[in-house]
C-alpha cells in the first residue's frame, strides 16, 4: 500500500495484525532493495501488511523528516511496536512473525 494522504496512513496502521511501514523522504522514495523482500514477504502471509509512505506528506511523519538511512516502522492496532533504522530487511522480518 502506498500512503499518501493522512487517511490512508491511518488505515494502514490500524490493520488487526502487523503493518511494516517504510517512511521515506519524498526526495529519495522508497528503498527498492528492501521493499521487494518486504513486499513478497507481505503476499506470503495474511497477518502482516506493508506500507510505504512519505514524510513529507503524513504530518504523523513530520519527525523522520531529513533523514538519509531508511526508516521502518512497526504497527498493530495503531500501536507503534519498533522503528528500525537502515536497510535491515532481517529485523523487518523478526518483527513479522
Amino acid at each position: 500500500m502506498i500512503c499518501n494522504q493522512h487517511a490512508e496512513f491511518k488505515d494502514a496502521i490500524a490493520y488487526q495484525h502487523v503493518t511494516i511501514v517504510e517512511a521515506h523522504a519524498g526526495w529519495c522514495g522508497p528503498t527498492d532493495c528492501v521493499k521487494l523482500s518486504l513486499w513478497q514477504m507481505g503476499m506470503q502471509n495474511d497477518n502482516l501488511k506493508f506500507a510505504t509512505a512519505s514524510t513529507d506528506k503524513i504530518q504523523l511523519l513530520k519527525e523522520y523528516q531529513g533523514r538519509v538511512k531508511p526508516m521502518f516502522l512497526v504497527y498493530k492496532d495503531s500501536k507503534r511496536l519498533a522503528e528500525i533504522e537502515g536497510a535491515a530487511c532481517a529485523a523487518c522480518c523478526k518483527c513479522a512473525v
